[in-house]
């Protein structure tokens, strides 16, 4: 039996205890610990350099994205004024394009069903005797084919809906509608709350005005 654990058991029997000295890491495992260490700060480091990269790529694509679609609709719109004969480089030119624009604007619609001949009765006849009994009040005036789904009020007879827009603060939006399809066009007359007043200018431009509205008042 060996000496050293032969006296090692005696001192336990004598109720003596054994004092153990400090237990010493091997030098290998604290390194292999340091080095893990390390590396977990670097896959971290790492980690969150690449999380930030990916937020930045993305923000910055949504940005290319925005200028890009910016510049396009800018292209477009320029592409449009260049259509019309409009330029931003020439603020005189387009300020006397608006000068000259005469109101207001008459529009036929659908477009390509009023020959040149329906649009000038409708204009002699209708159009010109409104607008010169109410000056300066309109912006457009729509001539459209009238359509059973227009006015519940309205009868197959009909022939046109005429609908007025008025400057601000001069008139407001209205309409009517006028012609019959089975009988020529007539002129339009005025419809006042009270009697109806001409100017001398008026009376001599349109006759035929005058005496409808006297013949029916």
């Amino acid at each position: 039996m060996d000496l050293k654990r032969s006296n090692s058991n005696q001192q336990r029997s004598n109720g003596e205890v054994e004092t153990l000295g400090p237990v010493s890491m091997p030098k290998k495992t604290k390194r292999s610990s340091k080095k893990l260490a390390k590396y977990l700060v670097v896959i971290a480091v790492l980690a969150g350099l690449g999380t930030s990269t990916y937020l930045f790529m993305q923000e910055k694509d949504k940005s290319t994205s925005f200028n890009n679609q910016i510049n396009s609709l800018n292209d477009e719109v320029k592409n449009l004024k260049n259509q019309v004969g409009l330029s931003d480089d020439q603020p005189e030119q387009k300020a006397q394009e608006q000068s000259d624009l005469t109101l207001p604007v008459v529009v036929f619609t659908p477009d390509g069903v009023f020959s040149n001949e329906e649009k000038k009765e409708i204009t002699d006849k209708v159009i010109n005797p409104l607008v010169d009994y109410t000056p300066d009040v309109y912006v457009s005036i729509d001539v459209e084919i009238y359509s059973q789904d227009k006015f519940v009020n309205g009868n197959s007879d009909n022939k046109y809906i005429i609908t007025t827009i008025g400057k601000p603060g001069k008139g407001g939006t209205g309409g009517f509608i006028y012609g019959s399809k089975t009988k020529p066009l007539d002129y339009w007359v005025p419809d006042c709350l009270d009697t109806c007043q001409f100017t001398d200018e008026y009376k001599a431009k349109y006759p035929e005005v005058v005496a409808k509205y006297e013949s029916t008042n």
